[in-house]
């Protein structure tokens, strides 16, 4: 990954959660910088602010999606990351702030807007 056109930049595979082309641009977060100077980058953003951002993604797709999604604690991460673009982990983080605040209900293999 080029960084500003001037440094170079890692991602690893294991933090990327959709699909990236050659010279594709994207935002991304700078996680680290290495003693060999190579700096660490992740595509979302660091600490809470990425769990923050899927819950307003979640309470989106639930909207238009008539209050209701086929994805909960229990599902499998590959749908969870083909629907969202995010980790399992982050998923359930998500889901939790948004259950805490009374926004929704959480079963097993799906979710719903609090009625």
């Amino acid at each position: 990954m080029i960084i500003n056109e001037q440094h170079f930049g890692v991602v690893f595979f294991n933090t990327v959660y959709k699909r990236m082309y050659i010279g594709q641009q994207l935002k991304g977060y700078i996680k680290s910088v290495r003693d060999d100077g190579k700096i660490d980058v992740v595509l979302e953003k660091p600490g809470m602010g990425k769990v923050v951002d899927l819950g307003e993604q979640i309470m989106q797709a639930l909207t238009d999606n008539g209050g209701y999604l086929p994805l909960g604690d229990k599902s499998d991460p590959e749908q969870i990351k083909k629907a969202f673009a995010t980790s399992k982990a982050n998923f359930k983080k998500a889901i939790g702030g948004l259950f805490k605040q009374g926004k929704i209900d959480i079963e097993a293999k799906s979710i719903s807007l609090k009625k």
